[in-house]
């Protein structure tokens, strides 16, 4: 099921997570899209840090995400990523083959790395899957800041959740 659709094939899992993760239409029954720019940025962090300060340390999470956001913002310009809450779910029964639910996973990745192969291909004129496939020891910092800026842009939130009867 997708959305609590039986009518779905394997293949709509790809189409249903690009719809998820970009919202085209600015649907309401997706999650909402946060502008991602220098000036939201800066007033983000700017208040977060005054709440910080005041004793709030449990904005440190939500000032780390709009640091993270603020790095990606100078290497690509201005982008919309899902809201900080969006989480795609995978649920599952005990009994669902591992074949099945493998192939579900697949097809979740499938559609997270289509968008970021073609952000970065876009941006840096490179793949996604070519920067993260280089070995740890030949990845440059320039490789590092990349792969977090399109990982910032396109988050991989997955909660799987085991259902058992």
């Amino acid at each position: 099921m997708i959305e609590g659709k039986n009518d779905k094939l394997l293949v709509d899992v790809n189409l249903s997570v690009i719809q998820f993760l970009t919202n085209p239409q600015n649907k309401d029954d997706l999650p909402k899209m946060d502008l991602v720019n220098e000036a939201i940025c800066k007033l983000n962090l700017g208040v977060l840090t005054g709440e910080i300060n005041n004793g709030l340390t449990h904005k440190k999470a939500e000032f780390e995400l709009w640091e993270e956001r603020y790095s990606a913002f100078k290497l690509l310009g201005e982008f919309k990523t899902v809201d900080k809450m969006a989480i795609i779910g995978l649920e599952y029964y005990v009994a669902t083959s591992y074949g099945s639910y493998l192939g579900v996973r697949d097809e979740l990745m499938n559609g997270i790395n289509q968008l970021r192969n073609q952000l970065s291909f876009e941006k840096f004129g490179v793949t996604f899957k070519e920067l993260t496939s280089k070995r740890e020891a030949v990845k440059t910092a320039q490789d590092i800041a990349w792969i977090k800026a399109i990982r910032t842009v396109y988050p991989q939130k997955i909660l799987k959740k085991k259902i058992s009867n």
